[in-house]
């Protein structure tokens, strides 16, 4: 606690260890006149400290990498000036994107009420009897599948079939009677033939045995003709009504359109696109404070006092990055008066301040706000009293300590 000399004062008393000095005034001589105030004078004493009117920490409210820095130290910057920037890519990103996603909203929301072009009626018409089309030329196909086609198949196979074993038949009795005749050894299962060692014999009995061949030949692919065409109908038969079903949803997925693009748009449907309208400039306004918040600018006119960052730094959010203050006006805080000396302070009581660093220079001032709320001061609970200063002189800073007295007097009988 701090004690001075306070002249003019009839007696001080210092309080060791307190917070606050509470000075007595001897009561003036009573005068004749009873118009004259009477004064009972008396003052307290508080420690204070010098701080500006206005002061802030700024803070973003995301993270990022600061990657510009608009102001040093000793700035004097206006409300709203842009003081730093963090990495907004992605912000920048969703809002060109959000920006994108409204316009379509709107587009689709005036096309709704604008109701569809003819153009576009007559292309759906035509298409719908496309598919109509479509549906007659797979049920023709399938009928005639089912109609007989496949049975006809399944019968020219098998008399091919008849046939090709009738020809091996005969070509194997007509070698037989070759042999016989040559008396051919038909013992040997290989008999070779070149033609230029061949007798007539040998080439009538070489002639027997590739008809016998070709013959057998033939009866093997008719075999398999009639086991493919035994195979393939079903199946052509059931291609035939996957192209039907195909055909069908063609078709009514184009009459559903033309029914909308004939039909009057629905309350709901107008309804439901302005509802997409408003979520996509919600979106985009969300997206935009996002981009905001990215930069940091200033809340009111005052001096950049520190500044605690450096580009490509990375902050995080709720991070003090730089202190802003009113530099051109500060007031005086008390720091130590506790409960028992507040309660006589009200606002607007007159103040002496007497500055430290100018012990010559008392200033006077008014009690502007005394503290709601305790602080803590060096293990006591105190309450803070802000006391505004009627001049100021240009030497005073930002820190400076001070003593206060203020006048708890009690005037009575005055105008």
């Amino acid at each position: 606690m701090k004690t001075r000399m306070i002249i003019g004062l009839a007696a001080s008393l210092l309080l060791a260890g307190c917070a606050v000095i509470q000075r007595p005034v001897p009561e003036p001589t009573p005068v004749a006149a009873p118009s004259e105030p009477l004064q009972d004078q008396t003052g307290l004493i508080a420690e204070a400290v010098l701080e500006p009117v206005r002061s802030s920490e700024l803070r973003f409210k995301v993270g990022g990498t600061i990657t510009e820095i608009l102001v040093d130290p000793g700035d004097e910057v206006e409300e709203g000036q842009v003081l730093v920037r963090i990495d907004a890519t992605d912000e920048m990103i969703a809002v060109e994107e959000e920006k994108a996603a409204l316009a379509s909203a709107q587009a689709n929301l005036a096309l709704i009420k604008a109701g569809p072009l003819e153009q576009e009626i007559a292309e759906a018409e035509a298409e719908l009897e496309a598919a109509e089309r479509a549906i007659s030329q797979a049920v023709a196909q399938r009928d005639q599948l089912s109609g007989g086609v496949m049975q006809a198949a399944v019968t020219a196979a098998k008399a091919a079939l008849a046939q090709a074993e009738a020809d091996y038949s005969q070509a194997v009795r007509n070698r037989d009677q070759v042999y016989a005749r040559y008396d051919v050894d038909t013992s040997s299962e290989v008999r070779g033939y070149a033609d230029g060692d061949l007798t007539t014999e040998d080439r009538i009995v070489r002639d027997a045995d590739y008809a016998v061949i070709a013959a057998q030949e033939a009866r093997t692919a008719a075999e398999a003709k009639l086991r493919a065409e035994e195979a393939l109908g079903p199946r052509r038969l059931s291609e035939a009504q996957a192209r039907i079903r195909q055909a069908e949803a063609e078709r009514d997925v184009t009459q559903a359109l033309l029914n909308l693009l004939t039909a009057q748009s629905a309350e709901w449907e107008v309804a439901s696109a302005e509802a997409e309208v408003e979520q996509a400039r919600a979106t985009l306004a969300g997206s935009e404070i996002a981009l905001a918040r990215t930069v940091l600018k200033a809340p009111f006119d005052g001096v950049v006092t520190r500044l605690n960052l450096e580009v490509g730094s990375r902050v995080m959010p709720g991070e003090p990055v730089l202190t802003l203050a009113t530099l051109d006006g500060l007031q005086v805080r008390t720091i130590d008066l506790t409960e028992i000396n507040v309660v006589s302070i009200q606002e607007e009581q007159r103040a002496i301040v007497t500055i430290d660093a100018l012990p010559d220079q008392p200033l006077s001032g008014h009690v502007k706000k005394v503290g709601l709320r305790a602080v803590d001061y060096r293990g006591d609970m105190t309450y803070p009293v802000i006391i505004e200063l009627d001049e100021t002189v240009s030497t005073l800073r930002w820190g400076m300590t001070a003593l206060v007295e203020i006048k708890t007097e009690v005037t009575q009988g005055a105008e």
